[in-house]
């Protein structure tokens, strides 16, 4: 699932919404403060339903941000279910204050 949205806040930090990514998911894989990207998965990362990946760039010329989350198990509907929950977290940490 790929979600791109506009980010209006003035106050708006990169730094500041990987840290908080950082709380819910792992950063284990690749961190990219200067290109404004990171990869990220579920904290519990044995391969068992609900487990998913994902990847957050940002685009300050542009001023969007797009999130890209995937189920590591394969498409179900509650993997659906459970990556479109993801996306709309990250994408509430970004817009929202």
């Amino acid at each position: 699932m790929v979600k791109t949205f506009a980010v209006e806040r003035p106050d708006f930090h990169f730094e500041v919404v990987k840290y908080k990514l950082k709380e819910m998911y792992e950063i284990t894989v690749y961190d990219d403060t200067e290109q404004h990207l990171v990869k990220f998965h579920s904290k519990l990362y044995h391969f068992s339903s609900g487990q998913m990946c994902g990847m957050l760039t940002y685009d300050a010329s542009a001023k969007t941000a797009t999130v890209t989350c995937f189920p590591i198990q394969g498409y179900t509907e509650k993997a659906a279910k459970e990556t479109q929950t993801a996306v709309d977290k990250i994408e509430s940490l970004i817009v929202n204050k």
